[in-house]
Order: C-alpha cells, then structure tokens, then sequence
C-alpha cells in the first residue's frame, strides 16, 4: 500500500475522532443510503456547529483512486467561518488538496478566518492549483490548493495542517455561538453552498469511481453543502419537534446521542402533500441524570401536558422549563426571562412507584384487604384452625422451579407464590400414634432440645403431618451426617404422650419445608385472635387499618 494512501487513512480515523471529542453523531435521515463498504458518509453537531460530514469514496482496488470531503458549519447564531478539507489521491501522489475557513457572516476579517492565515501563511504548495470563479467567490485569499503533490513530506505537511486546524475550529467556534446575525448568517451559508454545487469536477469524479450517478447527484445537490433554505426547504425561527414524519424519513426532532436538531438544521427535500405536521416548542431538562426527552402538548394556544418521549437514566434531581432554544439553558441565569413555562419533573423513587407506598405518599393511616377462599385449600390445607395473622414486607422464597408441591405432587413453576403453606410436613407411617394440637420434640444425646413442633394436622390418606409453631434449626432440606441434629432418625422423635415417631426413609424426600424462608422479611403487623376453623368451603377476610 501507499505510503500517501496510508497517512490519508490515519487521517480519516483523526478526524472522526475530533468529531467524536468535540460533537455528537447523529442519524441524518436519509444518509444511511450513502454508506457501503466503498462510500462512507457520517455527520455529527454540538452547540456550537450545525452540522460536522465526512464523506470518504475508497476506490483503491477498482480505480487506483481514494477521495474525502470534509465540512463543518457553525449554527445560524454563529458568524465564525465554514471548514472545508478536500482530498483527491492516487497511488503516488495527491491529484488535489483543498483546505480553507471560507468566511460566513463574520466575513475575512473574522478572527478565526485570521488565525487560519496565519497558521497556513508558511506553507507553499509544489504546485498551486488555479481556481475557478465559484470558488474565488467564496474562499479566502489564503486558501491551500495544491496539486500534483509526490512527497510524502508535503502530503504529510496538508494533512497536519488540516487536522490542526480542525482542532482549533472546534476548540474556538463556541466563543462566537449568539454573536451571528441568523439572518445573515443563513445567507452567508447559502451563498457558499450555492457555489460549491457548481463544482461539475468533484460529482464527475465521483461518477468515475464508480458511484451511481442519480445517487451522486442527489448527494452533491443536498448532502455535500446542505442550504438552510432553498427552494425545497422551509424554515422555522427556532428549534422544533417534527411530531409528523414528512416522507417516513423523520425530519426533525432528536437525532441519535440525544442532539437536538430542528427543521432549520435539516434540508426537506420532499414532503407529502397536504401534510399534517405539529410543531412544539423545546423542553430543556438539567439534573444528573441524562437522556430524558420531552415535548409539550399545545391545546387551544397553551401547554396541555408534558409527554415524556424518553424518562432518560441516572435522575435523582431535575428541572425542565419550556424556552427559547436558541438561549443557553441557565434557569439562574438573567436569560431565564424569556422562559415560557417552568415544569415540575416528579421522579420515581428508589426502587419505582410503590417501592416504599409509606414514604411517597407520607400517609399516616394505611388499609390492606385480603382473603383467603376455597381455591386456596390446594397449597394451604382446610383442616384444624388458626389463631395468628400477620404482614410481612419483602419476604423470600427458595426456589420452587421443578420442585414438587406436598399436595399436588406436580412441578412448581413459580419463584414467589401468592399463597403458600407455612407449615413442616413428615411423612410417617406412626402417624396413628399421633394426635391434632399435640407437640412433638426431639432431644439430643445430652437430651436438649433441638426440634420441637405443634401438630396442626394429620393427613391419613398420605401419612402425612403437618406441624406449626416449629423451633430449633431450620433447613431447606434435612441434612445428615453435617453436625444438622433436626430430624436426625438417630434421635428419638416423641410425641407429648412419650410415643416414638419414626420419619420414612429416604429422610431428605420425607421431610418437606414451607416455599417460605424463615426470618426473612419485615414484619409490620401480627396478631392474635380466637381461632378460626378451616374447612373445605372455607372464605376468611381481612382487612387491616395500620397506623404509623
């Protein structure tokens, strides 16, 4: 490969990454029909610039032939000059190298334009190139056109110059941002695109690369040099939200990254006929957070609603107000006189709405209803009676997935069941020895207490007991052998009458625990009352009043 090509490459990603310190990409609609692997177009916008392209045509391979055009305008409320870099190289040598800061509104004696030739007043091409009348209407007297350049040595010397001065755009554009007459700045950008349009050598040589000539014309007429106004456009006096796709291809609004771009940023090319477009006012949001995205809604002359397009991320403090867009947005500030409308952003708590229902809404009284009905008695039971209910917030759960439930014997799908069983089940074949409401425990060799259970219900068709009010240790699955004594076969399990209870080997399939985590979660609410009996046609309310 070339070492000329080579360095024009390195160029190229220099450039890009300027244009990604400095802007922001966004998707221009209509553009991604320009991109291949052969043609690259790609545009980018801050504050202070309208629009930063970059158009590349890599036909190495097929024409011996590499070509990039580069220009940056500054928004319409800026008088610094226009950026423009052009590059056309062969093999062995740039056929053409065109670089300049062509005056906009603040005309030649603008101090960037200066300081454009000063940086460039030591450099003297090999060759000059002459320049034709469209082009000595528009750039200065100072701008670099080289051609035939062979050295590598002055190949290198453009393409620093170039990138430095980019640089240097970039980093004093933003002083001159409200200092520009739109008005003249817009005819200023339109002179200048005008006539680099009658340019016929840079659209024939595109065509000689191989491109398709109706694309090539079209890009040359509307992409290259885009007109804030002409024939095909329409302007607005400030920033607005196309609510309303002209052509499908979404003129108007955010571009990608979050850049605001307004119809006077984008050139409208076509429109569909008898169009319905709604044009609103901007929303600025500041906080610390990024992304959110907003748009009022006008009725009848005045703000409806705020509809939020994107709630953004990271918020914890936020403000919004409805303003001029060509003012910076700086509510303290004295420009904050020409605000329109203030909005009071409302943000979700930590952990969403409902997340903590006491402390958004700062309640003192707070009323829960709940039943249990007939439906229920599949994973709850419908025998004996209880005496104790309660709240408890954020409890845990083990995971259900594949395991049988006790009752059904099918596999459980869930994580966190609306209803569970708190109760132990055993299953053993002493169940007869057993009585309702007696306690069982069990002792260690030193004959203390490890385990001990009231027995809520005994199930004869399955040898099944289910006990409540269990203490001592508690597992999710009975171990053997660990130091865990719960359960243990080796201990006497005995009844309040002395009878011993034997659980049905394998222990570990015989033993089932509640779905429920013990200790886990936080209790807001127990009480006691006179048991209730459950039945199989069983209905039980609640409703609980708590004050805080």
């Amino acid at each position: 490969m070339s070492l000329i090509w080579n360095r024009l490459i390195e160029c190229q990603q220099e450039i890009i990454e300027i244009f990604n310190k400095y802007a922001t990409e966004y998707d221009e609609p209509g553009l991604a029909h320009f991109n291949n692997d052969t043609w690259v177009n790609r545009v980018w916008a801050n504050d202070n610039v309208r629009r930063a392209h970059i158009d590349v045509v890599d036909a190495r391979e097929s024409k011996g032939l590499w070509m990039m055009h580069v220009c940056v305008f500054p928004v319409l409320n800026n008088d610094g000059p226009i950026y423009g870099f052009d590059v056309i190289s062969g093999k062995t040598k740039m056929t053409g190298a065109f670089h300049d800061f062509s005056a906009s509104s603040g005309g030649e004696d603008h101090p960037m334009v200066e300081g454009y030739k000063e940086a460039v007043a030591d450099f003297i091409p090999s060759k000059q190139r002459q320049l034709p009348e469209w082009a000595t209407n528009i750039f200065t007297d100072k701008m670099l056109a080289a051609g035939n350049v062979r050295t590598e040595e002055e190949a290198v010397a453009i393409i620093e110059l170039a990138l430095n001065n980019l640089r240097a755009y970039f980093d004093e554009i933003g002083e001159f941002t409200g200092m520009g007459n739109r008005d003249l700045t817009i005819a200023s950008q339109n002179y200048y695109c005008h006539n680099q349009q009658q340019n016929p050598h840079t659209p024939r040589t595109m065509k000689s690369l191989g491109l398709n000539e109706a694309d090539v014309d079209t890009l040359a007429a509307t992409t290259f040099y885009v007109s804030v106004v002409n024939a095909d456009t329409f302007q607005l006096k400030a920033d607005a939200l196309l609510t309303t796709d002209l052509d499908g291809t979404g003129f108007g609004g955010y571009a990608s990254g979050g850049t605001w771009k307004g119809l006077t940023d984008f050139m409208v090319s076509t429109a569909t006929i008898n169009a319905n477009i709604k044009i609103f006012p901007r929303v600025k949001i500041a906080g610390d957070g990024d992304g959110a995205v907003a748009i009022p809604e006008i009725d009848s002359g005045g703000i409806n609603k705020i509809i939020l397009l994107n709630k953004g991320t990271g918020y914890n403090n936020a403000i919004a107000e409805v303003v001029d867009p060509l003012i910076d947005f700086n509510p303290g500030g004295t420009e904050s006189a020409d605000v329109r409308a203030t909005i009071q952003p409302i943000i979700e708590p930590k952990g969403g709405h409902a997340y903590n229902l006491l402390d958004e809404f700062r309640c003192k009284h707070f009323s829960m209803y709940g039943f249990i009905t007939a439906e229920d008695n599949t994973k709850i039971g419908d025998k004996n009676t209880y005496g104790c209910i309660g709240i408890v917030r954020s409890p845990t759960f083990k995971d259900m997935t594949g395991i049988p439930t006790w009752r059904s014997g099918q596999a459980n799908t869930a994580t966190e069941p609306d209803v569970f069983d708190n109760r132990i089940a055993i299953i053993t074949d002493d169940y007869g020895r057993l009585n309702a409401n007696s306690t069982i425990t069990q002792v260690n060799v030193n004959n203390d207490i490890v385990f001990q259970a009231q027995i809520h219900e005994i199930d004869e068709t399955s040898n099944t007991v289910f006990l409540a009010e269990y203490v001592g240790p508690y597992r999710n699955n009975a171990l053997i052998g660990n130091g865990d004594t719960s359960f243990n076969p080796d201990l006497a399990i005995t009844s309040n009458t002395g009878q011993r209870i034997t659980i049905n080997n394998p222990i570990n399939d015989n033993v089932i625990y509640s779905d429920y985590k013990q200790r886990t979660g936080e209790v807001y609410f127990m009480e006691d009352f006179f048991p209730l009996a459950r039945t199989d046609l069983s209905r039980e309310e609640f409703k609980f009043v708590l004050e805080f």
